[in-house]
């Protein structure tokens, strides 16, 4: 169910629309499995903390397997964030009974309903490329202008802890941010498949 259009991807409705029918999950950029070893390297550095206690959200997670998948590995302390209603309802029913641990809560990543400083890492697999998609058709997503760069980062900033140079990691799997955002005040990675 792709758009005509790309701003689309910004409204809500599209998707609710998109993930009215029941059904499994989908990966919109690389699985857990792809992505695993680069995870246990990259995210214990967070001090001596092990990755059952890190605080993670994931930005915009559809119906991706890779909170489920995260979990089953050890990560435990994981809110799943979404635009539709329904699949968080439906990712919250899945879950429910196997992987009760998992949070799963409808927001719009530019209104993080977070405490300040209560998150150790974001991961985005493919919300920001939504936001410079939605933005419109004149805008090139491969050089976003900085007004979308720190309207897509501000209310990040704001829930990431701080831990002098180990601020907090926001993990986004997509190559065109590499341009983007090392400016921004978080540490900040980007993977994607030359990566892993």
């Amino acid at each position: 169910m792709e758009p005509s259009k790309n701003e689309t991807y910004g409204s809500q409705e599209y998707w609710q629309a998109r993930y009215r029918e029941p059904g499994g999950v989908y990966e919109w950029c690389l699985g857990y499995a792809a992505l695993s070893a680069y995870f246990d390297r990259l995210l214990p550095i967070r001090g001596t903390r092990c990755k059952s206690d890190l605080k993670i959200v994931m930005l915009g997670c559809g119906n991706s397997a890779l909170a489920e998948d995260m979990y089953d590995d050890g990560y435990r302390c994981i809110t799943s964030i979404d635009y539709a209603q329904n699949v968080i309802d439906a990712m919250s029913a899945r879950n429910a009974l196997s992987r009760p641990e998992l949070q799963w809560l409808q927001a719009d990543v530019r209104n993080l309903p977070l405490p300040d400083a209560s998150i150790d890492i974001c991961i985005d697999k493919a919300t920001m490329d939504v936001f410079f998609a939605a933005a419109g058709s004149k805008l090139d997503p491969w050089n976003p202008p900085a007004s979308v760069i720190e309207n897509c980062n501000r209310e990040i900033d704001e829930v990431v802890r701080l831990q002098g140079a180990e601020a907090g990691r926001l993990l986004h799997l997509r190559h065109f941010w590499a341009a983007a955002l090392p400016k921004a005040s978080h540490d900040t990675t980007r993977l994607d498949n030359r990566h892993v």
